[in-house]
């Protein structure tokens, strides 16, 4: 196959990390049955090694690992869970599948994680838990979220799906003392064909999160090699020849027709996810040692990886930090974001997306959103920052295939779409 120019190579949304070495790890816990619960051991171990834990627990999603932390730490059905509007809307699922409250409250529109002052006004005596996600890679404010946290006798849990590798404090999120959960999707840094990891100091939490995702068993056979298969395609897909030449030109032609239609078909979750309440009972599963074989291929690469991703973003951030209509997410103090994704927000997000298409780089809007508004979620008043980041933002391509010269392509399409059309409302951060 013929190289392709870089000026005419089309940059997509994003890709999975897929390798022979992850292949083979995958096969193998496949193939080599009486291994098998060796073969999981092995990678909650290298796992908690590597994060800095006591416990790692894998399981069969982050889902999953999410349900699990809740049950394993006595949630008892009515008691509340505060969390950021702007969020995923299965989160809200596993809280509400569990007969728990969500309790939502409004992002901090320069950093888009929770407000501690929020948090605090919503709190009330039902409330046992506080969620923080680490939303896109850059920490929440955990120093304020863990004093609140023990003032009011709160269990703090870390969302870590977006945020492998992030630091607040010197040390990893997920390795701040609190229980964590982790995502291995196939989108994610760490891709072990779907499955999530649960990491606590605590070994009775432990313990009992084991117990819990012993419900049913892990993925079989047949579900693995459909993810693995998935993953090839889209592997495939999103390689340079392949993408330029024909999945390039086809988002093209969809996006005149329907820019949902895009986002539609490329949608990796099912649509259950998005209608409020999940089957907690019948998704309760651990991880599987194909997965598990997968994870400890790839675990080896994540730092190379990930400061590979890193240094795209700083690269693509500074870039556009001066881009007039363009504002970009802030961190905390004493925070280490790995920005997992680089998401921009802009009064006019499909103008710019089309832009962007023009000029060859292809960029996504995402699935989070506000939940407030999910159909389980009546009454709700409103929280405008998370309204205002679900109908402006546009997330920006950085994974690790690419380099800087990718980047600088990037922040120029983005300078030219914004002066040639233009998109000069203030959205209010910086």
């Amino acid at each position: 196959m013929a190289r392709l120019n870089t000026s005419r190579r089309r940059i997509p949304r994003g890709t999975v990390r897929f390798s022979g070495r992850q292949l083979t790890g995958a096969l193998g816990g496949l193939l080599w049955r009486s291994s098998a619960e060796r073969t999981v051991a092995r990678f909650e171990e290298a796992f908690a090694t590597w994060l800095g834990v006591r416990h790692a627990v894998a399981v069969g999603s982050g889902k999953v690992a999410l349900a699990a932390i809740l049950e394993a730490c006595g949630a008892k059905r009515g008691q509340g869970v505060v969390l950021a509007a702007y969020n995923v809307p299965e989160v809200v699922g596993v809280i509400r599948g569990l007969g728990l409250i969500p309790r939502f409250v409004d992002i901090d529109p320069q950093t888009f994680n929770l407000d501690p002052a929020a948090v605090e006004a919503a709190l009330t005596p039902e409330t046992g838990f506080l969620l923080a996600t680490h939303l896109y890679g850059n920490p929440a404010p955990l120093g304020a979220l863990k004093t609140l946290a023990r003032r009011h006798g709160l269990v703090l849990v870390e969302d870590c799906a977006q945020a492998l590798g992030a630091r607040c404090g010197r040390r990893r999120v997920g390795a701040q003392g609190s229980p964590a959960l982790f995502s291995f999707g196939p989108m994610k840094a760490l891709n072990t064909l779907k499955g999530g990891m649960l990491t606590t100091g605590d070994s009775g939490v432990a313990r009992r999160a084991r117990a819990v995702v012993g419900r049913n068993p892990a993925a079989g056979r047949v579900a693995v090699l459909r993810t693995l298969l998935s993953c090839a395609a889209i592997w495939v897909a999103t390689r340079p020849w392949v993408f330029s030449n024909g999945v390039f030109p086809a988002i093209r032609a969809l996006d005149g027709l329907s820019p949902a239609m895009v986002d539609t078909l490329v949608k990796m979750r099912p649509a259950a996810f998005d209608h409020g309440v999940l089957d907690i009972d019948a998704m309760m599963a651990p991880m599987g040692p194909a997965q598990a074989g997968a994870g400890l291929a790839v675990l080896a690469d994540l730092e190379r990886a990930n400061e590979r991703r890193l240094s795209n973003a700083l690269r693509l951030r500074d870039r556009l930090r001066h881009v007039p209509g363009v504002s970009l997410q802030q961190p905390v103090a004493d925070a280490e974001p790995l920005w997992t994704n680089v998401v921009v927000r802009v009064a006019d997000r499909l103008a710019l997306r089309r832009r962007l298409l023009a000029r060859g780089v292809d960029s996504t809007a995402g699935y989070l959103m506000d939940c407030s508004r999910l159909p389980n979620s009546p009454g709700q008043p409103e929280y405008p920052h998370s309204a205002e980041l679900e109908r402006s933002n546009l997330y920006l391509p950085v994974g690790p295939e690419l380099g800087s010269a990718e980047m600088d392509r990037i922040a120029a399409a983005v300078e030219e779409s914004m002066a040639s059309g233009g998109d000069k409302r203030d959205t209010g951060a910086p």
